[in-house]
């Protein structure tokens, strides 16, 4: 076919696509998307193309799944086609989305929504990130009526925080996240401790000792066992990114209370990545008093096991022998 003929066939599929409610030709439409918008040019995808985009917030969460499968590719072809390109991803591509995170409905809609959202700041200039997504996040992180909003919030902080630079992390993202481990609903406090490295590695070395370490401290306490085991699934890598006398002073204190945890999921989690963070640190943090207290640990739980035998002494065991 020409490129008229092409033209000609795009536009009866359009038409198709507005007065047909059927979602399994929607979906195939939006799966042919980028050639679609390919073959007839630029001028002719914002004219025919993108009106079905903008509106795509209120198609059933069927047809919302395969745009949000499909727009990685859709984003980079506008992308290639310079400042015009880059303000449809930024005036319209971007609220599409923030329509379609305040429904909330679908888990799947959600999860591939987020990973729209990162996928766009990457092409997002970085004077403009802040105004342009971090906004969307922030009034998820402030919406006090509904805690699942806030536990998305967390995510995508932390799924944004490596690309949006450390000046927006530590303005904005660090004081959230502080708050976020007082939050009334253990399911953000769950959220934040889930959801913490990339904002670790994306601040400073002063803004981490001082911020953001003491977040991890409190989670380390939390009044609920699903938020300390969440935090001491964590600790090699916040452990990777401390020097040795925060080590010795902290984190090794944070790793005692794991293992004596009156939850037992708690305890367990603890001796799983025991050999992790002994792996992970340095040459001259493998002080004498690190090593003791490792052997310590082993020898504690071989020594209590023939006499405290239990079901979660097994699994304890286990790991103990795993990483001895």
């Amino acid at each position: 076919m020409n490129n008229k003929e092409i033209l000609q066939l795009v536009k009866s599929r359009v038409q198709s696509y507005i007065n047909d409610g059927d979602i399994t030709f929607k979906s195939l439409f939006l799966d042919s998307l980028l050639y679609y918008a390919t073959e007839i040019g630029f001028e002719s995808t914002v004219d025919l193309l993108l009106p079905l985009i903008i509106k795509i917030s209120e198609e059933k969460d069927t047809v919302k799944i395969k745009f949000l499968q499909n727009i990685k590719q859709f984003l980079h072809y506008l992308n290639k086609n310079g400042e015009e390109g880059y303000k449809i991803i930024r005036d319209q591509i971007i609220p599409v989305l923030s329509e379609i995170f305040h429904e909330k409905k679908n888990l799947k809609v959600i999860d591939l929504c987020c990973d729209a959202l990162v996928e766009i700041t990457r092409y997002i200039k970085e004077e403009e990130k802040g105004y342009h997504i971090l906004t969307i996040v922030i009034v998820m992180a402030h919406d006090d009526s509904d805690e699942e909003s806030r536990v998305l919030a967390a995510k995508l902080f932390n799924q944004l925080a490596l690309i949006i630079g450390r000046e927006l992390c530590e303005l904005y993202v660090v004081p959230q996240i502080a708050s976020f481990a007082d939050d009334p609903h253990s399911k953000v406090r769950k959220a934040v401790a889930g959801n913490f490295l990339n904002m670790c590695m994306s601040v400073s070395e002063a803004s981490f000792k001082t911020k953001l370490l003491p977040v991890y401290q409190k989670l380390s306490k939390d009044s609920l066992w699903i938020v300390r085991k969440a935090a001491t699934e964590i600790l090699p890598k916040i452990t990777s990114l401390c020097d040795s006398e925060t080590i010795s002073t902290t984190l090794l204190e944070i790793f005692r209370n794991f293992t004596n945890d009156n939850q037992k999921y708690v305890r367990i989690a603890a001796i799983e990545v025991l050999g992790h963070f002994i792996a992970l640190l340095k040459r001259e943090d493998l002080s004498e008093s690190i090593l003791e207290f490792y052997i310590n640990i082993v020898d504690e739980f071989y020594g209590n096991k023939d006499s405290n035998t239990n079901e979660s002494d097994v699994s304890i065991d286990l790991y103990i022998k795993y990483f001895k």
